[in-house]
């Protein structure tokens, strides 16, 4: 995500700014908190994919006035589920502080004025997370040094499209390992490898084209092609500290034995 993307979407009618970091790449969030500063504007930004990572020296996660982070079971950080908000405005923190906890008030507690739920983690949740914090620098030096065996196994491949391994300077995290395909069917792919004993999942599915998209907004006809190639064709492939080298030899075969037979 660049500060010409914001612009060319930025209209009068724009309040906020939502900068999302992905696959373990900073978007240009620096340039784009000027930009919102400048405007007046609110900058929210997504750090769920993006532990750890710099931006000219500056940790993802500190730009925005609300930040958020996600713990899922993928993470460099994880506690299963849930995540967390990082906020530095007083008023952002007592709303979220009442969102997160059904709207409790300690002045009348069981009075509700707002239809919240419970988002609190639970305390051996938490502590889950909070033990990994000190390992985060070694978690991500094992996620390059396996994505670099993938790039090394794939990088002249002319079936496979790997990933972006900097963005504005930084070096890709690699939260996940994503390939794009450039000529066979991922779906092919998919049910080949598993045949193997080999597990992947798809990329994420277009939000234009979610069947639970309210029909106000699908009344436009929207033109994303990028994003429905990169439905339609992306592949993460499996990474983690189970993975052995040799693993990831016997994964980099099986690709390259199914690309040999489609030809």
């Amino acid at each position: 995500m660049t500060l010409e993307n914001v612009k060319k979407a930025y209209n009068k009618n724009t309040k906020a700014i939502l900068v999302v970091h992905i696959y373990g790449l900073p978007a240009e969030v620096d340039k784009i908190k000027k930009f919102a500063d400048d405007k007046g504007l609110i900058l929210i930004e997504d750090t769920a994919e993006a532990h750890g990572q710099l931006i000219n020296n500056n940790l993802c996660g500190t730009f925005g006035a609300i930040s958020t982070l996600s713990f899922y079971a993928n993470k460099h950080i994880t506690t299963g589920e849930g995540g967390a908000l990082l906020i530095n405005d007083k008023k952002y923190i007592e709303k979220a502080m009442k969102m997160k906890n059904l709207d409790f008030d300690p002045k009348k507690r069981f009075q509700h004025d707002n239809l919240y739920w419970n988002y609190r983690l639970g305390g051996l949740q938490a502590a889950l997370g909070i033990s990994q914090i000190d390992n985060l620098k070694k978690t991500i030096s094992k996620k390059i040094k396996q994505a670099e065996i993938y790039n090394d196994i794939f990088d002249s491949s002319e079936y496979i499209q790997t990933p972006q391994k900097k963005s504005f300077g930084s070096v890709n995290h690699y939260w996940v390992y994503g390939i794009i395909l450039k000529k066979h069917s991922r779906d092919d792919l998919q049910a080949f490898l598993i045949k193997k004993g080999i597990q992947t999942r798809r990329f994420f599915w277009p939000l234009h084209l979610q069947n639970a998209l309210p029909q106000e907004f699908k009344k436009n006809t929207y033109q994303l092609p990028v994003s429905e190639h990169l439905g339609k064709n992306g592949l993460y492939l499996p990474m983690g500290s189970h993975l052995k080298r040799k693993d990831q030899d016997y994964i980099g075969s099986m690709i390259n034995e199914f690309f040999s037979s489609s030809s």
